[in-house]
């Protein structure tokens, strides 16, 4: 269910990342650059930006992490990408990043 108060809403976010940063235990690669996430009031959305083609390693990967969140908010379309990330700088993240490599 969406927060509809100022609390139950940083209640919802800290839990969101607290639960992908669990989630990426011992998931990140040394070709991730970066985790990003965004919500509203029926989708959480991520994306997983890597420095190399996305291979089925990787997608088992994130449909893995997906579906952990998943577990853990069942009321949430959940709805998670990798995207293939050369350029020297990463886009505009969504709401929150999760997780940045050091470049």
């Amino acid at each position: 269910m969406y927060p509809q108060d100022h609390k139950s809403l940083i209640n919802f976010r800290a839990s969101l990342l607290l639960s992908m940063q669990g989630a990426l235990l011992g998931e990140v690669t040394p070709e991730l650059r970066g985790v990003t996430v965004g919500w509203t009031e029926d989708i959480i959305q991520g994306i997983f930006y890597y420095d190399c083609k996305i291979t089925d390693d990787i997608s088992d990967i994130v449909e893995e992490i997906e579906t952990l969140i998943i577990s853990g908010f069942p009321d949430y379309r959940i709805n998670f990408k990798a995207v293939q990330n050369n350029e020297s700088r990463l886009p505009e993240g969504l709401l929150e990043w999760v997780y940045l490599r050091a470049e």
